[in-house]
């Protein structure tokens, strides 16, 4: 997982998700999801998921909470399962 952080494959997922086309979005929210599963069971740091933590901190839920508005079905649909799964959506402005 820290190479993941230190190589910077975070990020480039993180800039997929703000291209046009909607399979290469599509892709990075599944291997986002991947990414926060594997961190939700192995990497956990004082009770938090380091990658959400991450995201977090690239301001990576405005962006995520657009893609539920996304026109592709599959987008939209991906991006709410991931939101409602690893996002406390709740307590967001």
């Amino acid at each position: 997982m820290e190479i993941i952080l230190k190589q910077g494959i975070l990020e480039l997922i993180c800039h997929c998700l703000k291209l046009t086309d909607a399979k290469y979005i599509a892709v990075s929210i599944e291997g986002l999801s991947n990414l926060l599963s594997f961190g939700k069971q192995y990497y956990m740091v004082d009770g938090k998921n380091i990658i959400l933590q991450k995201l977090e901190q690239l301001g990576m839920f405005d962006v995520l909470e657009n893609l539920q508005y996304h026109p592709v079905e599959i987008v939209y649909e991906k991006t709410i399962k991931l939101l409602e799964s690893y996002f406390d959506t709740e307590n967001q402005n």
